[in-house]
């Protein structure tokens, strides 16, 4: 039997299926994305309110990382600079920008980003600069050097296709994206590529007019743990991709055929260098019971959603419809107009004749049942997506500080599991750039003052020696982080695999200004106890213990405001003879530890 990889027609094939299984979810996001944009007509627009107050507590900037190596002794070093270095990469490129549209996605559906690598240029300030990289090492910039770095790309949850017999993205057997391209472009591409298939580009001359111009839909697709052996013929690199541990599988990059409607390769198959995870990452969210698979906020509730908006548009219907109108009989309708026009009425009947004669009617309206029935459906969308008055800022004469305080904890436990999700998968991002940081020789990275500092404390305490040109101030040599440092060990993947990346809880999301001075006041209570313990303790590390405990609480760099180890170090050396160490009990008079 044939797999689906052993032919273009296969392949083709296995792409179609994938994305024609996805059809209905397809177009159940775009009747969010139309709610979302209020095209509805619905006085409340749901999906609007819930990304906008859900949102900002799940990504609102880039996180703090938390980079540990597993491997004592240089490894620890090492994971100080990969942290030290993807942030300041996400911070570069703005992936909370990137993070900010794919959970937004993952609301509704499911979001897709890829990290992937690309030349650059060196940055031009960093130019003829004497450098110093993290294990201490001279290096000179050169502008006619290229660096590699990963960068995070956005995909439309349209555009990403998945084995549609898959119940996770770890036992896919194949996943990809499609995006339009123009056949201009391409044929640049492959006049300085030779994996690129010049005849298929070729069959497209003639169509839509100008060449430059006609545009076509290329679709990639990768396949893991499989080394296709075309692509391993056509690969010309250093490496062995069959034996390093550093090629986890295979890219095919193909066009829809110009004659058959087919596909054919645009590129020859070529290997992937990456982890074994691969370049993509799918943020979804809550897990279905009984089932692998996982379903979005909105995506769940669209049919309480949709319901609520029929119905309150047809509130709004009937509300519009409303007609208030006089009935009169001849004879009165006269009498008022001639006092509209005169100011003088001539009646020919009684006043009780008259009561009768004229009669005030209304037309349409909102009928009662019809606005139960929508306050219904609109307290159900709230109960169904967690969504409260307090929550929207509206406050009511019953609302109390203990209902407040219940209903923004009942809110943090219903959005914990949608925050872990996708911090997880986000975290998974984050594993693949620091994959290839230290990975790929060609990758470096300017560090800030911080990761000086940071890596001088870390030798100290360790009681390694410090070279005079790493101790300087920010106007001497600059800090950078060189990668392929994992290359240069027996095993590529065991130095890197010893490395355990998170992102630090709530280091992500927006705070309110009720929420940061709390964390003010909770900062200064951390202060004072590091104090109170390093007071009857001289060797407890108080910068180090507010560091850890500073980040996970969102309140990074703590520590800064603690003498280093050096200076306590000096000043437990400082103490007068005979006094008792503090927290030693049984130490002699006059002894020094």
């Amino acid at each position: 039997m044939r797999a689906f990889y052993d032919s273009p027609e296969l392949r083709w094939k296995a792409i179609q299926d994938d994305y024609a299984a996805d059809s209905a979810a397809r177009d159940r996001m775009e009747d969010i994305e139309y709610s979302l944009q209020g095209k509805d007509g619905a006085p409340t627009n749901s999906c609007w309110e819930y990304v906008n107050l859900v949102l900002p507590q799940l990504v609102y900037q880039n996180p703090s990382l938390n980079i540990d190596s597993r491997i004592p002794g240089e490894p620890v070093f090492e994971a100080m600079g990969l942290r030290y270095a993807l942030e300041s990469l996400m911070a570069r490129q703005r992936w909370n920008y990137t993070w900010e549209q794919a959970f937004t996605d993952a609301l509704a559906w499911r979001g897709v980003t890829m990290v992937s690598t690309e030349k650059v240029a060196a940055p031009h300030f960093m130019h003829g600069r004497e450098v110093i990289d993290w294990n201490q090492k001279p290096v000179k910039v050169s502008r006619e050097y290229t660096y590699q770095e990963p960068r995070l790309y956005y995909i439309r949850p349209q555009d990403f296709f998945i084995d549609s017999e898959a119940t996770t993205t770890a036992t896919a057997r194949r996943m990809g994206h499609r995006w339009t391209d123009t056949l201009g472009h391409l044929k640049a591409c492959a006049e300085a590529d030779p994996s690129y298939n010049m005849s298929a580009i070729d069959a497209f001359s003639g169509r839509g007019g100008d060449k430059a111009s006609d545009t076509v839909i290329v679709r990639q697709m990768y396949v893991p743990n499989y080394l296709d052996p075309e692509a391993l013929k056509a690969y010309d690199g250093d490496e062995d991709p069959e034996k390093d541990g550093l090629h986890h599988g295979t890219i095919y990059t193909m066009i829809e055929g110009a004659d058959s409607g087919g596909g054919v390769d645009l590129r020859k198959p070529r290997v992937y260098r990456g982890p074994a995870c691969g370049p993509y990452q799918v943020y979804s969210c809550v897990p279905l019971p009984g089932r692998k698979h996982r379903t979005a906020p909105l995506m769940a509730t669209w049919k309480q959603i949709n319901r609520d908006a029929r119905v309150g548009d047809a509130c709004i219907r009937a509300g519009e419809a409303f007609k208030r109108v006089t009935l009169a009989t001849e004879e009165a309708a006269k009498a008022i107009r001639n006092m509209e026009e005169d100011g003088l009425a001539e009646f020919g009947a009684a006043a009780e004749i008259m009561e009768q004669a004229v009669q005030d009617i209304q037309m349409g309206g909102i009928p009662a049942e019809l606005a139960n029935f929508y306050g219904m459906t609109r307290d159900s969308v709230d109960r169904t997506l967690g969504i409260s008055d307090t929550q929207r800022g509206i406050a009511t004469k019953d609302t109390t500080a203990t209902a407040e305080s219940i209903a923004d904890k009942s809110t943090d436990i219903k959005i914990g599991m949608l925050r872990t999700a996708l911090h997880r998968t986000a975290a998974d991002a984050c594993y693949v750039a620091g994959w290839h940081a230290m990975h790929s020789t060609d990758f470096i990275e300017p560090l800030s003052d911080d990761a000086r500092k940071a890596g001088l404390e870390t030798m100290r305490r360790a009681g390694m020696p410090i070279p005079p040109e790493a101790d300087t101030d920010m106007d001497g040599p600059a800090t950078i982080y060189v990668g392929g440092s994992a290359l240069d060990a027996d095993d590529p993947n065991k130095a890197f695999d010893g490395m355990m990346i998170e992102i630090e809880p709530m280091s992500m999301e927006r705070t309110s200004e009720h929420m940061q001075q709390k964390r003010i006041m909770e900062a200064g209570n951390l202060i004072s106890l590091a104090v109170q313990i390093r007071g009857a303790a001289p060797d407890f590390d108080a910068a180090r213990f507010l560091d850890d405990s500073g980040a996970k609480l969102n309140m990074p760099g703590l520590g800064k405001y603690l003498e280093s180890g050096a200076q306590q170090q000096q000043m437990g050396q400082a103490q007068q003879p005979g006094q008792v160490q503090p927290g030693m009990p049984g130490t002699p008079q006059g002894a020094i530890r």
